[in-house]
């Protein structure tokens, strides 16, 4: 329908290539463009549009008809609307920009990394940052081309010292298999010979279509750290036999003296009751002073004694069911006649929902005997209250308070530390070695316990201990004797004990 007619006649809009149109019929050379931006509007019938719209992109051929043509001018034009494929084009363009783009920002990253990366792709093309190469003792060109002789050059080895073989090492487990590595030890060996120790993870790198796209290692340089741990286990471990002998030493001494003692404590009651004849008053005097500084002698040995077993771990649990009310009252007679020169009085108050317990019950005596005899001994005046209850089904308590002298804030940090008293002007007055509550305190550990004290100087303690109500077995306290690697509180714990 448009044969014949005016170019400019067939869209408007084609004018713009008039010089173009010029061009060809001068010099008889086809003209052809992609993807030309256009906006033209069909005037009548134009197959490639729809009447009155624009378009945006089209291909262009304009070509020279044949010589007997020529002298007209005549042209023949091709004209191809193409918008959407330079649309998608052009989109396919911008996102493969803002890939790189977000690649690049991703590589810029990664180089500032201070740990080691290495990413392999599936086609065994690798990349790795400055980091990598550092820790490898390497220039990154010193590498070769390929993984597999990356993955050699970078010479792992197990902690043994085992060469691992290429399929061996995690990034390529993490490649060929899909294995996911954390924190795994090994050992690279630098050109010069030198072993650094690595923690290395790797992981495969898996595409939106679930394709295997490659793996990715990361790794850093731990060979310090590795070498502080050892020279920590080494002092612990020497640390821990000083400690071992320190504690047989006090076991052993404390058994020489306890035998003496104990003759000497003997002796003195013959003195004061198997005689036939009443010694005077200052012999008297003096025999009733030898036998209480022999029990003082002899309470300092025990407890060194008792707590030179709890901190070895060698104490021992035997289990038996016990009733906690007996208990209780057998102590409070221990210390009755005390308690009544002093004018304290006991008042007791036991559950009766409480029930039997599975517990030691010597060890349950001696942290009563603990407890009871530090509130006689800090009580002027008062009473001392000793309370045992069910807590729960699995959990029961023991409380003891008292009215006497109380316990300053500061002290509280400090009172179950061994050797450690409130005060020493009150250590001077009262006596006692500064063990009884560190004792206590590990044997409450040792029955799975807890212990807690609340105190105001002047208005008394508070002593609060919870239980389980069945005890497991077990033959130590989970002391420091016990465990492999210790803490560094742990380590400054056995130093201050060494001194």
């Amino acid at each position: 329908a448009l044969a014949g007619r005016g170019l400019y006649e067939a869209a408007a809009g084609l004018a713009v290539l008039s010089d173009v149109v010029e061009d060809v019929r001068r010099s008889r050379k086809p003209f052809v463009a992609y993807g030309l931006p256009l906006n033209l509007v069909a005037r009548r019938n134009l197959a490639e549009t729809n009447e009155g719209e624009g378009s945006n992109f089209w291909d262009v051929t304009i070509w020279p008809m044949m010589e007997s043509s020529a002298a007209r001018g005549d042209l023949l034009l091709v004209l191809s609307e193409v918008s959407k494929r330079v649309r998608a084009e052009k989109l396919a363009t911008a996102a493969f920009a803002s890939e790189r783009t977000r690649a690049a920002e991703l590589e810029s990253v990664i180089n500032q990394m201070n740990e080691g990366v290495v990413i392999i792709d599936r086609h065994q093309r690798y990349k790795l940052n400055p980091a990598a190469a550092e820790i490898m003792g390497r220039k990154r060109s010193d590498f070769r081309d390929y993984a597999q002789g990356l993955i050699t050059d970078m010479a792992l080895r197990n902690i043994e010292g085992r060469e691992l073989a290429p399929e061996e090492t995690p990034i390529m487990r993490a490649l060929e298999w899909r294995e996911q590595v954390s924190g795994e030890q090994l050992k690279i060996v630098r050109p010069g010979g030198e072993e650094r120790v690595i923690a290395i993870s790797a992981t495969s790198l898996v595409g939106e279509d679930g394709q295997q796209e490659g793996a990715v290692a990361v790794f850093r340089d731990i060979t310090e750290n590795v070498k502080q741990h050892d020279e920590l286990v080494a002092a612990y471990d020497r640390l821990r036999e000083h400690d071992r002998l320190k504690s047989a030493f006090v076991s052993n001494i404390s058994h020489e003296l306890r035998t003496p003692l104990n003759v000497i404590i003997g002796l003195c009651q013959l003195l004061e009751r198997d005689r036939e004849l009443p010694l005077a008053a200052p012999q008297d005097e003096a025999v009733i002073r030898m036998e209480r500084n022999a029990r003082s002698l002899l309470d300092l040995v025990n407890d060194l004694l008792d707590y030179s077993r709890l901190e070895a771990g060698r104490a021992a649990l035997h289990l038996e069911n016990v009733n906690v009310a007996e208990v209780i009252e057998s102590i409070v007679k221990d210390f009755a006649a005390e308690a009544k020169d002093k004018g304290i009085e006991f008042h007791v108050k036991v559950s009766p929902d409480l029930g039997p317990v599975l517990t030691d019950r010597h060890k349950l005596e001696q942290v009563l005997l603990n407890l009871t005899g530090n509130a006689v001994k800090f009580t002027a005046v008062g009473a001392i209250t000793i309370k045992a209850g069910p807590l729960d089904e699995e959990r029961w308590s023991l409380e003891v308070s008292d009215t006497g002298i109380g316990i300053s804030s500061d002290a509280l940090n400090y009172i179950f530390d061994e050797f450690r008293q409130v005060d020493d002007r009150l250590a001077r007055s009262y006596g006692g070695t500064g063990l009884g509550l560190a004792i206590t305190r590990k044997i409450v550990e040792l029955l799975e316990g807890e212990i807690s004290v609340t105190s105001e100087p002047e208005a008394g303690s508070h002593f609060r201990i919870t239980w389980p109500r069945k005890v497991r077995q077990r033959t130590g306290t989970g002391s420091l004797i016990e465990k492999e690697v210790p803490a560094p509180n742990e380590i400054e714990s056995l130093r201050a004990r060494a001194r």
